[in-house]
């Protein structure tokens, strides 16, 4: 009996990931994961970092190669035994957890379809295509995703997928630092999972990783701050929002022409997470820009400057962020500035005063990290001064207006 063809992915960070699984080199091939070439990683940054054009497709295969090196140490070095099946269905889902994102990813997910690992799930279960390749074990790998009711071995790959140290999040880091050329993002991968174990059940790590992983946690703190929210990236993604926003209610009322949708984003729009599968599948981030470009020249004045404005790159400028966690804008300060737009005609009326409500808490006890020592188990946060000091919530107010609106919007921001 010959043994399986290997194919060999050339990766810019692990170098080649070899993939010998009939299955997944199946599932690769899939409709389903090859879209993921056409949405981009993280949205409209791109128009800020220009290197920042990495997709979807190439972080999958990022995690389902960091999960195969998880479970070859976990099982060479912790003596945690998984099943063959067990292991395929954790590469699998390594590789699909990603299948339900919407054109530019999380930008529009929340304007358009709502919850990604939702609409992953229901591909797992109802296209034809995945549940062809996947057979029975398209529900199971659904159930890995969700981290619905599951066996120890099933709740060890759940960790390893979706947990606050799992496999998605140190490839995006690593990858998305890579790729907009930020320094911050740089994790100690192998150190990080060769300190990977299971304790009492628990995916734990040892104390011997502790600094890699308070470095891991910094390295978030600080990408959050540099890229996900950086200000230019951030007033790209919301004008995004907006036009879209627009564009759904327009459609909705049926005030924009029906040809100016792809088939696929039509069904999106009209249908939204309830979009059959296949549609679903047809539509990504080419949809958008086509679409956008149409509604440049179309009959809403308001949709066709803000369609016009995102493909000029003209920016919103910020015009107001918090220093500290509870400042915001007074209520007569933001009635002035919203009267300043609703005179002025602006695009969207008042709504190109846009308010963005950053949050993130690096770490969260909610969700705990478990550290494995002498001392038994014990919660990140009691072992890493560095951890305590960034779980917090830190919620913090930013308002963004036009440029050409930004120095008489600073003199009504002023004006006492």
């Amino acid at each position: 009996m010959s043994a399986p063809k290997v194919k060999y992915f050339q990766d810019p960070l692990y170098g080649q990931i070899a993939v010998g699984s009939p299955l997944l080199l199946a599932l690769i091939d899939s409709r389903a994961v090859q879209r993921l070439r056409h949405i981009r990683q993280l949205g409209v940054s791109y128009l800020t970092f220009i290197g920042a054009e990495h997709s979807r497709f190439s972080h999958s295969l990022g995690v389902m190669n960091l999960m195969g090196r998880a479970l070859d140490h976990l099982e060479r070095e912790e003596g945690v035994r998984f099943s063959r099946a067990g292991r395929e269905l954790a590469s699998a889902a390594g590789l699909l957890h990603d299948v339900g994102h919407c054109a530019f990813s999380h930008t529009l997910e929340g304007v358009l379809i709502g919850n990604h690992e939702r609409m992953g799930a229901r591909l797992l279960r109802e296209d034809p295509g995945l549940k062809a390749v996947l057979k029975a074990k398209a529900p199971q790998v659904a159930a890995l995703i969700e981290g619905g009711a599951l066996g120890r071995e099933g709740r060890i790959i759940h960790d390893l997928l979706s947990s606050q140290l799992d496999m998605d999040r140190l490839d995006y880091m690593v990858r998305d630092a890579h790729y907009t050329g930020v320094n911050s993002g740089q994790v100690d991968l192998d150190r990080i999972i060769a300190s990977l174990t299971v304790s009492r059940g628990h995916l734990a790590v040892k104390e011997r990783g502790l600094l890699a992983v308070e470095e891991y946690f910094l390295a978030r703190y600080f990408m959050y701050w540099k890229v996900y929210f950086h200000k230019t990236s951030r007033g790209m993604d919301l004008l995004l929002k907006v036009l879209m926003a627009r564009a759904k209610e327009l459609w909705n009322q049926g005030a924009l022409p029906r040809e100016s949708a792809s088939p696929a984003l039509a069904a999106v729009l009209d249908q939204g997470g309830a979009v059959g599968t296949g549609l679903f599948l047809d539509h990504d981030d080419s949809d958008i820009l086509v679409a956008v470009k149409r509604w440049a020249q179309g009959p809403d004045s308001d949709l066709s400057r803000l369609a016009s404005r995102f493909l000029e790159r003209r920016k919103l400028t910020l015009l107001w962020e918090a220093s500290s966690i509870d400042e915001d804008l007074s209520p007569a300060v933001q009635g002035r500035l919203r009267e300043h737009f609703a005179r002025r005609g602006a695009e969207g009326k008042a709504s190109l005063l846009i308010e963005d409500r950053l949050g993130v808490a690096p770490y969260d006890r909610s969700q705990p990290i478990w550290v494995a020592g002498a001392a038994g188990l014990k919660e990140l946060s009691t072992r890493s001064r560095v951890v305590r000091g960034i779980s917090e919530p830190q919620p913090h107010a930013r308002y963004y207006v036009p440029a050409e609106d930004f120095t008489a919007a600073l003199a009504l921001l002023k004006a006492r």
